[in-house]
């Protein structure tokens, strides 16, 4: 993706994606993102790690976002493939790091069910 985004920077933007397990590393890594590759956003799916937005271990990175004056983005609602929706629920979890963080700019996609077959 950085290479895209050097190659055609009018054209896209990086949005980093980092390690919910790697607190540290994953810190540095969104910074290098941003100062160094020029990407614009962080984004993590918390379908893919099987953890709410709220989790603490999502908390270095809403402080980093804070820092680096970048949104967060994230999905909510169904998630698509057949994987539990449970994490992408916006009420009780992203309201309450909203709550927790009124400083983090959150983009939230929005996911609803596809049609039934």
């Amino acid at each position: 993706m950085a290479e895209f985004v050097a190659a055609f920077p009018n054209r896209f933007f990086g949005v980093a994606t980092v390690d919910l397990a790697k607190p540290v590393a994953a810190v540095r890594e969104l910074e290098r993102a941003i100062n160094g590759l020029g990407f614009k956003a962080l984004r993590i799916v918390p379908w893919l790690w099987k953890l709410p937005p709220n989790d603490k271990l999502y908390n270095p990175r809403y402080v980093k976002c804070i820092e680096l004056d970048i949104p967060f983005c994230t999905q909510v609602g169904h998630t698509g493939p057949l994987m539990p929706s449970e994490t992408g629920r916006p009420v009780p979890y992203l309201d309450e790091v909203a709550l927790t963080f009124p400083e983090l700019r959150i983009v939230a996609h929005m996911a609803t069910p596809g049609p039934t077959r």
